[in-house]
């Protein structure tokens, strides 16, 4: 009908209010002291719509008077709409930036949860097969720097964190210096060894188990058997038949040739 605001009085009119459905289930509910506004929203198929209700039963539904006063509202809505989708074309421009730089950067909420992880991260990430350990110490710092400013003081203090693959370390940086308002926190996350394959392409290239990429990780380090026996929490003759699958399947004769054969370039 192309309009901006309305209610169902302004939609169906009196009769509305005459017929069984408005009687037996609309009203009951609530649903008539219903007023919307729509806008259309460029290269989206439906529109955006914002709904207000009464929560007053014993209030009589929105009136002609009520959509007048939305009518004055409704370029407040339209504007809330356009600064919406420019944060958005802003945001999305952001994350392109953030896509291009080599380093492994993740952009934490206070929530502690991700905004973003650029591309270089997700790899990282992603060639970690604890990389649930990674996202939970950059959650935790986020919650921590976001407490209060007086945390964000400390932001040049990085943190470190070891899985299998190796240690990193979290470099935590504001988006905007010098704002201890904002809630956003990119964390660098730099690995202090040797970039490894990751577990997906070391299973695919080499046919190694989960557990046997979590030992060749761990002889890369140096690791030896009682040391990798504990940490995996098996026995030594099991991560002894281990070891000798992984450089059967490497293609390698020594421990020391581990490194080598499955870090990048």
């Amino acid at each position: 009908m192309g309009l901006r605001v309305a209610s169902h009085h302004r939609l169906y009119g009196d009769a509305l209010y005459r017929t069984e459905y408005f009687n037996d289930f609309m009203a009951p509910l609530g649903g008539s002291r219903a007023l919307g506004m729509t806008t259309k929203v460029p290269g989206e198929p439906f529109p955006a719509l914002l709904v207000a209700y009464r929560d007053d039963l014993s209030r009589p539904p929105f009136d002609e008077r009520d959509c007048t006063v939305g009518e004055l509202l409704y370029p407040v809505f339209r504007g809330a709409v356009a600064v919406d989708l420019r944060l958005r074309e802003l945001r999305v421009s952001l994350e392109a930036v953030l896509d291009r730089l080599p380093d492994a950067l993740a952009v934490v909420g206070k929530d502690g949860g991700l905004a973003h992880v650029n591309v270089a991260c997700a790899r990282l990430l992603a060639g970690d097969p604890e990389r649930a350990r990674l996202e939970s110490a950059l959650r935790a710092m986020a919650r921590a720097l976001n407490r209060s400013p007086r945390h964000r003081a400390a932001l040049h203090a990085p943190e470190r964190v070891r899985t299998l693959r190796g240690q990193y370390r979290l470099d935590p940086v504001p988006l905007k210096p010098g704002d201890p308002g904002d809630p956003l926190v990119a964390i660098r996350v730099v690995p202090l060894f040797e970039v490894r394959l990751p577990e997906k392409e070391l299973r695919q290239r080499f046919a190694l188990t989960p557990r046997q990429v979590h030992v060749a990780y761990l002889l890369a380090q140096g690791a030896s058997n009682p040391d990798a026996a504990r940490t995996l929490g098996i026995s030594v003759h099991t991560v002894k038949r281990h070891v000798e699958s992984v450089l059967r399947k490497l293609g390698v004769r020594s421990r020391a040739q581990v490194r080598s054969r499955i870090t990048m370039g």
